[in-house]
Parts: structure tokens; sequence; C-alpha cells
């Protein structure tokens, strides 16, 4: 022997407690920083649908509007013509021969809406202004 003690399993090894303490703060400011954004988007996405259901609507009113020359039709008239639309969420419609709104809701909450002004002229709209999906005008 050479008058070295032998090595025991485990007495150098391991972490000592402040570098534990870094590793969980650091994941602690990493989670900080990604919780929020994945939030964000999430609320993002939910605003893409609603307004791509929006939208949807919106041709199958224009499509009905060429058959029968006029927005005064029901909402089950527009699922008829575009079935998409039958898992759409809070879709409303009020129309007459040459004006109409319609709404859906997203599942974010927020409510987009296509209207038809007295003029011609055609409006998007969504409401509470100002979040992620909608801008601060009210406008999409």
């Amino acid at each position: 022997m050479d008058g070295t003690r032998p090595r025991r399993w485990g007495a150098d090894g391991g972490f000592t407690l402040i570098e534990v303490l870094l590793v969980v703060l650091v994941l602690s400011a990493l989670l900080a920083i990604a919780i929020p954004a994945f939030t964000d988007q999430r609320a993002k996405a939910h605003g893409a649908a609603g307004k791509a259901e929006a939208r949807l609507a919106y041709t199958a009113l224009e499509t009905l509007r060429v058959e029968r020359q006029t927005y005064d039709v029901r909402v089950a008239e527009l699922v008829a013509v575009e079935p998409e639309l039958a898992g759409v969420r809070d879709l409303e419609l009020t129309g007459t021969r040459e004006e109409f709104r319609l709404t859906v809701q997203a599942r974010s909450g927020v409510v987009f809406g296509v209207e038809r002004l007295a003029g011609g002229s055609v409006r998007r709209f969504c409401s509470p202004a100002g979040t992620s999906a909608c801008r601060p005008g009210g406008s999409w």
C-alpha cells in the first residue's frame, strides 16, 4: 500500500447547497419569462380562431346574399351553406335587405364582428378593445 486511504463512495460527490440554490434561481427566472409568453400565445390563438370564424360566417352570408338578394337570413341558413359554422361559439346575425351585423365570440371571450352599414361600407369590429386579439381602436 502506498499510504493513501481508499476513496469512499459519495464522499466528495454531490452538489453544495449554493449550487442547488443557483440552479433553482435560474430555473425560476426562466419560468417567470416563459409562462406569461405562453399564456399570451394562447390568447392570440383563440383570437385568430375567432377572426377566422367571423370571416367564414361573412363569406357564407355574402353567398346567401347573392342567391337571395337580402341579408335577412337565419344562422341555421348560414350553417347549411357552410357546415363548419355549426361549432362556432355564440354566432349571432341580424340583417335587413341592405344591412347586417354578425358577431362571433372567441374562446378567449373577445367578440369579433362584421357589419355592413347603410352606405354599403363594411366594418370589422371587436370588443373589448386593446386585448391581444383586438386593437385599441376596436377593429381587427
